[in-house]
């Protein structure tokens, strides 16, 4: 075959196969089958929103104070509703002592501000207070502790006009060493600072204003450790 025909075949070739991609190029895909719509079996598809729930936290402090607060899961910074069961234990003592919550306080802002921390609904924050042997406050305490009064909430003991379902988060706990570090004025105000540990922890305020060791242990905020003797003085009884 001379070199002008194997020219031509192989140029015939070429527009064959150019011809079949502009084909393929130019013709259409095949439409998406639809299903076959029945409307007598058409029904409301309804939206599933998740439920908002409470969540609850809770944090050991020295001296073996206990603190619980609850936060909803869909709001940042807005408590539970939980009304009722401070209602209850302000009407019935032993109620409130078969819970272990020996107070209900206002929480801190902050340790150099001593004021009621504010939700976002500018209500003051809550913190409910349980205090056990130093040894005793763990994880294992803390979480016992809390559960029994989620339990409680989320049962039909309380006046709830709408049902709330309240559960355990985290443990805000702040460690070193091994050690609960975390201060009493990081969660309570003054007056229930000097409250708790003239009720339940140390007999006389005298030494402990006068033991730098005890002090450092109940405030982090320097300013609070400088104006300690006022402080415990002023509120030790507070409580009483």
């Amino acid at each position: 075959m001379s070199g002008s025909a194997r020219a031509r075949i192989a140029d015939s070739s070429k527009e064959s196969v150019n011809a079949k991609k502009m084909e393929a190029k130019h013709t259409a895909p095949s439409p998406p089958v639809k299903k076959n719509l029945v409307l007598a079996k058409k029904s409301f598809s309804p939206s599933k929103p998740t439920s908002p729930h409470i969540n609850v936290y809770v944090c050991g402090l020295t001296h073996g104070v206990m603190v619980m607060r609850t936060e909803k899961s869909n709001k940042k910074n807005v408590e539970g509703y939980v009304q009722p069961l401070k209602n209850k234990c302000m009407e019935d003592i032993n109620f409130a002592s078969s819970l272990d919550i020996v107070k209900i306080v206002n929480q801190r802002e902050d340790p150099e501000t001593n004021l009621p921390k504010k939700q976002a609904t500018s209500y003051n924050c809550c913190l409910f207070v349980n205090i056990v042997a130093e040894e005793e406050n763990t994880f294992e305490m803390r979480k016992k502790w809390v559960q029994g009064i989620i339990d409680c909430l989320n049962s039909h003991l309380l006046d709830f006009q709408y049902r709330q379902d309240f559960r355990f988060k985290a443990d805000e706990t702040e460690m070193v060493e091994g050690k609960i570090d975390g201060k009493l004025d990081s969660y309570l105000i003054d007056e229930d600072i000097g409250g708790i540990l003239g009720r339940f922890v140390y007999d006389d305020v005298e030494s402990v204003i006068n033991d730098m060791n005890t002090v450092r242990n109940i405030f982090e905020s320097q300013q609070n450790r400088e104006n300690c003797s006022e402080i415990l003085s002023r509120f030790w009884h507070h409580w009483n």
